[in-house]
């Protein structure tokens, strides 16, 4: 059975989905025209640029100017893929962190809830895990504070 409370709120929920999607498709739609636009009118300034002053440009760096003047969309859908894809580069680590949480909540949910996991027995810390200030050499002369015996400054312990 289902509230009517849900059943009312259905509705109006798919309304304001609807029109928050016609909204970021329309601010979409615009941000690429308007990139589009730019790189148009990038390509023809720098063309118009290099015939005034008659430099000697390779002609690869002519052909993609003269494709990025008749064909700016598909110059911008490049760069942003090219964007995209770079962003994924740069945060897979944390892309596949994340993956990883979302596949496992499901279970780490479940073990919350067991009375099994009381009766597993928990890891201690080891020997190993302690860091290289909790370790001590052997004959090193420390004040109770943690400073050196003869105080010449750096503040750790001296050996012997």
């Amino acid at each position: 059975h289902v509230s009517p409370l849900i059943t009312k709120a259905i509705p109006i929920w798919d309304r304001v989905r609807s029109k928050a999607s016609a909204i970021g498709s329309t601010v979409w739609i615009a941000f690429h025209d308007k990139l589009v636009s730019r790189v148009e009118i990038g390509s023809k300034y720098m063309l118009r640029v290099f015939e005034t002053k008659q430099w000697h440009v390779p002609g690869l760096i002519v052909d993609a100017l003269v494709f990025s003047k008749e064909q700016p969309g598909v110059v911008v859908d490049q760069m942003l893929y090219t964007l995209g894809v770079c962003l994924v580069f740069f945060f897979r680590r944390l892309i596949w962190n994340m993956m990883v949480w979302v596949f496992f909540l499901p279970f780490r949910i479940v073990w919350f809830f067991l009375p099994f996991r009381f009766f597993v027995p928990q890891k201690k810390q080891s020997d190993a895990c302690k860091t290289e200030k909790d370790v001590v050499p052997e004959g090193a002369k420390i004040a109770p504070n943690g400073k050196s015996v003869t105080g010449n400054g750096h503040g750790g312990p001296i050996i012997a």
